[in-house]
């Protein structure tokens, strides 16, 4: 299979990338071909604009936008992996989906309903809360809204660990 790895983490020496670096490992053994996406380490800019919005609308996207959804379209499984600030994913992360996910690459509308067009793409997410894991248990903060919406609009195929607690404690 095809893995793209996106990371989203300031810190090349966090448990985040700890863990990047042994799944990529692991997966390369199995045999499966990797690419991994730093998002800090490419200075993606997470800011969609007004022009870039209605841009998008017409079927026109920035080449930074263009080069990413190059290897969205490639991969057969995308593994997220990142850290849960404030209740979610890093602004940035959140910033590329805003503008890598677009209208006309990865869904269209019917009405309000949505099209997905990356139905059949596989999701893993390794996303740790600490310290706030029992907070975010007690509030239900975990269920992170902002994912649910997303991820599950496009109808990828998501599968667990879906947030990470081995280390919780």
């Amino acid at each position: 299979m095809n893995h793209l790895l996106l990371y989203c983490h300031p810190s090349n020496h966090s448990f985040n990338h700890a863990l990047l670096d042994v799944y990529s490992e692991e997966l390369e053994k199995k045999g499966h071909s990797v690419i991994v996406r730093n998002l800090y380490d490419l200075a993606f800019n997470p800011i969609l604009t007004e022009r870039e919005y209605e841009n998008s609308l017409e079927g026109q996207y920035e080449a930074d936008v263009l080069n990413e959804q190059k290897y969205i379209a490639w991969c057969d499984c995308i593994t997220l992996i990142y850290p849960v600030w404030w209740g979610g994913m890093p602004a940035l992360l959140k910033g590329y989906i805003d503008r890598v996910f677009t209208y006309g690459f990865a869904y269209e509308l019917d009405g309000e309903d949505p099209i997905p067009r990356l139905k059949g793409k596989q999701l893993l997410r390794f996303a740790r809360p600490v310290p706030l894991l029992k907070f975010m248990r007690r509030t239900g903060c975990m269920r992170q809204w902002t994912w649910r919406a997303t991820l599950v609009f496009l109808s990828f195929a998501v599968y667990s660990p879906s947030i990470l607690s081995i280390l919780a404690t």
